[in-house]
């Protein structure tokens, strides 16, 4: 038993999440040594998820102002679409990898809300602090996503963001390091229950819109947060004409090649100042994007 106990600290430890949270068995080191030796003798099917467009994204977010600006909400489900939506545009805007955005730290999130905000209008931009272990990195670090606050289309995207961050500061959550994505109680939300929501939402888009999502797709299948934002985003932005190297910067493609996955971990003092550096370049990706929804002031709840 006391073996046991002590094999179980271990893996929660040394996790490679961020805050070393773990959301099942499934998710702890000895379950991914397994897989790996599983993948090695076996082989594997690799089915890929597909893109989240621009237009089915912006009519999720419209479906979230619908619910938000109804009578007849239930408090609980406003602070959940003020979350889910936070999560969805982050993921996007920052063509982010699924497990990703749950590095996204409560107290750096509030307390960087208002950077950004008195720069030139070109390069007003939110700030969105990540602690944890990132794809083709030794150990964990720390990384700071900014995004532009307004499009190319003049429709504001640091809206759903900022909103969360106005959130936690009304919940006194901002207190102590945890993270940002979690429930009133203060726990983390997990892969499921994004995955959960989403999946919810584009069934939803399917019924009503099918132009946007055709009937014959598997929805469950082939939607995920794990990878169906950061395809959606990278293709749209590429549409839109970015250039390569904004492109690899938003998504840490060559830097992490030429490194070979050594990143020096900065303090977040640090990480602001070099990217205030090349801030036109980094607000590139972002200002592509371009989202819709008016935008609403929730009083009723106390955020605005």
């Amino acid at each position: 038993g006391s073996a046991v106990g002590a094999i179980d600290t271990r893996l929660k430890t040394n996790r490679g999440l961020s805050f070393g949270f773990v959301g099942g068995p499934t998710e702890s080191v000895l379950f991914e040594m397994f897989m790996l030796g599983l993948r090695k003798r076996m082989g594997k099917v690799t089915c890929q998820n597909l893109a989240i467009s621009f237009e089915v994204l912006s009519k999720l977010l419209e479906l979230y102002d619908e619910e938000l600006t109804s009578e007849d909400i239930q408090k609980n489900r406003f602070r959940e679409i003020i979350v889910f939506g936070a999560a969805f545009v982050t993921l996007y805007a920052g063509a982010l990898r699924g497990n990703e955005v749950f590095f996204m730290e409560r107290s750096e999130f509030v307390r960087k809300r208002n950077m950004g905000i008195n720069s030139e209008k070109a390069n007003e931009h939110i700030v969105v602090p990540l602690m944890g272990r990132f794809k083709g990195e030794q150990g964990e670090r720390n990384l700071m996503l900014v995004f532009a606050r307004t499009s190319r289309s003049g429709l504001a995207i640091g809206r759903w963001i900022s909103q969360l961050s106005d959130l936690l500061l009304q919940e006194g959550k901002h207190i102590g390091v945890g993270p940002a994505l979690c429930h009133e109680d203060g726990t983390p939300y997990n892969s499921v229950e994004l995955n959960g929501e989403l999946e919810s939402m584009l069934l939803q888009i399917q019924e009503e819109s099918p132009e946007l999502i055709d009937s014959k797709i598997d929805v469950r299948a082939k939607f995920s947060i794990n990878r169906s934002f950061r395809r959606g985003a990278t293709t749209r932005v590429r549409e839109n004409g970015i250039d390569n190297q904004s492109l690899e910067m938003n998504n840490r493609w060559r830097k992490l090649q030429n490194a070979g996955g050594n990143l020096s971990s900065l303090s977040m003092a640090d990480l602001y100042t070099e990217i205030s550096l090349t801030l036109v370049s980094r607000l590139k990706f972002s200002q592509h994007i371009c989202f819709t929804g008016s935008s609403v002031g929730y009083a009723g709840y106390g955020i605005l």
